[in-house]
């Protein structure tokens, strides 16, 4: 097998992928069911239809295809997600912003009906990874494709939290010892899906909004352009979510609300000075590489 995998690790960096051989650990991991130390400490080979499926995987990601799509899945804070080609792909760097949540509230004395908003929820990953650390608390999240919904619901379900999606009869809900609370998806912009819900009702918002400059599409990577547009697209300035989010929030925090956001490096200052007009104790947190990656702020009352 240490051939094969060789093998499958020469022919993508032939073609000019990144991280050739991380990546050709992970397609025989897929295949093989089993962690990276195994593909050298255990003995197994690929069958037919392994190779077969191996093949295929390669020709993927030659053709720019993103190996998350092509292996159906990815991983986020440990857990494991669905992801296909219409859902945004969770990237590592937003583990920061699910920790910035977590030790806020384990240094407050938050009361476990606190009410945690995760707008743009793509496939789930922020609002499940903190449902999980977060058992007692209650989660709603949304997003306008309906297909990112229901691939959240189904990774909801894969991770056993309990979801459903109101005013639909094929909810999906985990079974018996389910946990008590779980998570409401809702399908619409930003806001749209809560407008009946009474003022101040979140306690926490979060969202990994898009923002990237709408000039800088064009130079991302192969595989980026391969994920949808609109989960990337930030406008001019890679802004314009952040300040359609900042005004909207005021209506929906309730009185000490938060606001978590991921940001990109190059805007989180620019972040900073939208949340400073209406929130206050606004501070940036960098990520594992030293770079400015999440902005959280308190609202004013």
């Amino acid at each position: 097998m240490i051939t094969e995998l060789k093998d499958a690790e020469k022919h993508l960096k032939v073609k000019g992928l990144p991280n050739p051989r991380t990546e050709a650990e992970y397609i025989f991991c897929h295949l093989l069911n089993c962690e990276r130390i195994d593909l050298y400490t255990e003995d197994a080979e690929l069958n037919q239809f392994q190779r077969q499926g191996l093949n295929k995987l390669i020709s993927q990601r030659v053709k720019g295809e993103p190996l998350q799509y092509a292996l159906g899945q990815t991983c986020f804070y440990g857990f494991e997600f669905k992801v296909q080609k219409g859902v945004f792909i969770p990237r590592p760097e937003t583990e920061i912003l699910v920790d910035a949540v977590l030790n806020k509230l384990r240094t407050t004395n938050h009361e476990p009906r606190t009410n945690i908003l995760d707008l743009c929820t793509g496939c789930g990953n922020i609002a499940i990874s903190l449902t999980k650390m977060l058992p007692h608390y209650k989660m709603f999240a949304s997003d306008i494709s309906e297909k990112a919904i229901h691939t959240a619901c189904e990774n909801a379900r894969l991770n056993n939290v309990s979801c459903n999606i109101p005013n639909e009869d094929s909810c999906l809900r985990t079974s018996s010892g389910s946990r008590p609370f779980g998570i409401e998806f809702r399908c619409g912009n930003l806001f749209k899906p809560w407008e009946e819900e009474s003022e101040s009702f979140f306690d926490i918002i979060t969202c990994n909004p898009p923002y990237i400059k709408t000039k800088e599409l064009k130079d991302l990577p192969k595989d980026v352009k391969n994920e949808p547009k609109r989960a990337l697209d930030g406008g001019k300035d890679g802004l314009k979510f952040y300040e359609t989010i900042c005004k909207e929030a005021l209506f929906y925090l309730k009185e000490k609300g938060c606001i978590f956001f991921e940001v990109g490096p190059d805007i989180a200052n620019a972040v900073r000075q939208i949340l400073s007009k209406d929130f206050y104790d606004v501070k940036i947190i960098k990520d594992y590489n030293g770079l400015d990656r999440v902005v959280v702020a308190w609202i004013k009352y």
